[in-house]
């Protein structure tokens, strides 16, 4: 079985696009880790995931999708490989996204209010709002499908 299930804030957001006969909304959803190191210093880490959400999915989240939203996802963790424009061999890894549920409000001030859904742990800090560069490489300039 591949589940995956993640809860984190919405980073970037792309335009919907067409995949064929299909529409696909791709995001970047970062996640955050912390923990104490043998000083007793907090430590942390942001991991960012690719995530995409296909057809009517898609066309309804590309209207109400924005940075900073929390949310929670569900879907399966996939890999697509191809050839970036130099001809590098590349993988891609995504998740494909089942189900999405909001949280709480953006954290960047207004946005939506709270909405129904599982309510864990309190959640971290929102990421810092700059995604590393490697972060989103848009491999879809890249894929000839």
């Amino acid at each position: 079985m591949n589940l995956i299930h993640l809860s984190g804030y919405i980073g970037l957001v792309k335009p919907i696009r067409q995949a064929g006969s299909s529409q696909v909304l791709r995001f970047s959803l970062a996640t955050n880790k912390r923990w104490k190191n043998a000083n007793g210093e907090t430590q942390e880490k942001t991991t960012w995931f690719h995530c995409a959400v296909w057809d009517a999915r898609a066309a309804g989240l590309s209207r109400v999708l924005e940075k900073g939203q929390l949310v929670e996802v569900y879907g399966s963790h996939e890999s697509r490989e191809y050839s970036d424009n130099d001809g590098n061999a590349r993988t891609a890894w995504e998740v494909n996204v089942e189900g999405l549920s909001f949280l709480g409000p953006k954290s960047q001030g207004g946005g939506r209010g709270p909405a129904s859904g599982p309510r864990n742990a309190e959640p971290s800090a929102p990421p810092d709002s700059s995604e590393p560069d490697v972060s989103w490489q848009d491999p879809d300039s890249d894929i000839p499908f």
